[in-house]
């Protein structure tokens, strides 16, 4: 479905389904302009938050406490919902039968941005390759905002309150392109597809479909920066309509790749891959895709350098947090699926002592055991997951495993297992929803138990 929206002209009235980070920046955005805001969110206690006190200081702001009093709302036409709520649910099906257009932050914000978009998407390396794309553009001295589903961040929404940047590197996630109709990037770029997300997508094809979301709409005088390595991308380029770059690590291409240990865009070099300082073969592709990015912007190569020297990788990404008696602990809380920890397991030095477990998304995971068995030493199972992940291992003849009831249980069966030269690798592979509120609060766990060993 296609909706039709009137660009750059404001609603009289909106509906916000949850008052998250986005959904307070809009409200607050729309409330500057006049605009009414009726807010719902599941959670009636949010209203009392310090944020939502000061929305409410507003006539035109109102929260909603039950769910019929949106839908018996007759003034709206437009409702903005946050990423974080289903399709599937009732209130929501309900509102679709009323023909108001149900879009997400990302598509309402990119209405009012008047400088190029950069826009990046895939199953796994959105934050970094992100981050790179902002830090390069800053370092060639550019005025930039960074953030979207980028967390820890900013939402998208959160431009329309600041002052205007020369360029806006957005990270968007499958649930934000859920509810995008006709966003557009200037600059898109789609890292990678794997399975993810299957407790909200019901299929590989619907999840596939709204990766390529992010392009659908560009125009042709727009670009579209792609993996080239990724066979379910390779196999959907003609949905395309944009001018198309590629990254590779594997072969020569229309756009960055790497040859005898050098990154090269359109047969210029650019960088030695030895200057990376982020490990692994997937932030090789990251840095690929950032490179292509900027220098279609126009980024000289001494800026490009600059920056990625310096980058050492954002919180919860493969994060050593320390050393003791030899034995690396690294933070990899940002791992909730299968794809990226197998990833993980490849980038880290090894021997492996693996803490990994956490709630099910319904994901093939034959694959990230093989991985284990090939790769970790020894492993600690956490999460809810932990019993199905110990009986798939021991199928496997794997047996040099342990299950934790905590984390802070696995970190002492893995301090007990590690000897010098070990790498303590906290890398889930899975969502943190069964025990912790997101990945960054079961990092800072993580993070906090470490810091606190003797």
């Amino acid at each position: 479905m296609r909706i039709s929206i009137n660009h750059k002209i404001l609603p009289k009235a909106v509906i916000i389904y949850g008052l998250g980070r986005a959904g307070k920046t809009v409200s607050q955005f729309l409330l500057d302009k006049g605009v009414k805001v009726f807010a719902y969110d599941d959670n009636p206690e949010i209203q009392e938050e310090a944020t939502v006190r000061k929305l409410r200081q507003n006539p035109n702001f109102k929260f909603l406490p039950k769910p019929n009093s949106v839908i018996n709302q007759t003034e709206i036409d437009m409702i903005i919902v946050s990423p974080g709520v289903s399709d599937q649910v009732p209130l929501l099906q309900t509102l679709k039968n009323k023909k108001i257009p149900i879009i997400d932050e990302i598509e309402f914000t990119a209405q009012f941005i008047a400088k190029p978009i950069i826009a990046i998407t895939g199953t796994n390396g959105k934050s970094t390759t992100t981050a790179l794309i902002a830090s390069i553009l800053t370092t060639d001295g550019k005025n930039v905002f960074a953030g979207g589903n980028l967390a820890p961040g900013q939402p998208f929404s959160s431009a329309l309150l600041a002052d205007e940047k020369d360029f806006y590197v957005v990270e968007v996630s499958s649930f934000q392109l859920e509810r995008c109709y006709s966003f557009s990037p200037h600059i898109a770029l789609l890292l990678n597809i794997t399975e993810d997300h299957f407790d909200r997508h019901h299929s590989k094809e619907e999840y596939v479909a709204l990766k390529f979301r992010l392009v659908a709409h560009q125009k042709k005088n727009d670009f579209a920066i792609v993996n080239f390595d990724d066979p379910i991308i390779k196999a959907n380029l003609n949905k395309i309509p944009a001018k198309t770059f590629y990254f590779s690590i594997e072969r020569v291409v229309d756009g960055t790749y790497c040859q005898d240990e050098m990154i090269y865009y359109q047969g210029e070099p650019v960088l030695s891959v030895a200057e990376i300082k982020i490990p692994g073969k997937h932030n090789l592709k990251n840095v690929l895709a950032a490179i292509c990015a900027t220098k279609i912007i126009g980024v000289e190569n001494s800026s490009i350098e600059a920056a990625i020297t310096k980058f050492t990788g954002l919180p919860h990404r493969l994060e050593l947090i320390r050393e003791i008696d030899g034995i690396r602990y690294i933070n990899n809380s940002m791992c909730t699926n299968p794809e990226a920890a197998i990833n993980s397991l490849q980038a880290v030095p090894k021997p492996i002592i693996l803490i990994t477990g956490g709630k099910e998304k319904k994901l093939e995971i034959a694959d990230y055991l093989r991985a284990i068995v090939g790769n970790a030493k020894y492993t600690i199972l956490i999460g809810e997951n932990r019993y199905r992940l110990k009986q798939a291992l021991i199928k496997l003849n794997y047996k040099d495993l342990a299950v934790a009831d905590s984390l802070e249980m696995a970190i002492a069966i893995a301090r007990q297992k590690a000897t010098k030269g070990d790498t303590v690798l906290f890398s889930p592979g899975f969502a943190s929803f069964d025990s912790y509120a997101n990945f960054i609060e079961r990092g800072e766990a993580f993070r906090n138990a470490i810091n606190n060993l003797a």
